[in-house]
């Protein structure tokens, strides 16, 4: 399928960055596909520490580091996974200091 999508030649113009991830966000939204990333990061994080902090650091600093790396077309899912990211800090830090 994803042969399909670039052809031969996507692939070896340097462009598999979109020839990996077309066929994959052509299918869902780029919301949801950030989503789904944020979700297995989390998930993952959260079962191995216990906490939301670490899995929400992780995504800021991820999602900040590939901003400039990514093409425009996917810079929209990385400004999503921040904010998500964003939006579990926000929530760590409530549960620490404000909803005691």
């Amino acid at each position: 399928m994803m042969l399909q999508a670039c052809g031969i030649d996507g692939w070896f113009a340097g462009n598999w960055m979109s020839c990996i991830f077309q066929p994959i966000v052509g299918q869902i939204s780029t919301g949801l596909f950030a989503l789904l990333v944020v979700g297995t990061v989390l998930g993952a994080f959260y079962l191995a520490s216990g906490s939301i902090a670490a899995p929400s650091t992780a995504l800021i600093l991820i999602s900040g580091f590939a901003v400039p790396l990514l093409p425009g077309a996917y810079r929209g899912v990385a400004y999503t996974v921040m904010l998500l990211g964003l939006a579990g800090a926000i929530l760590s830090i409530s549960k620490k200091w404000v909803l005691r």
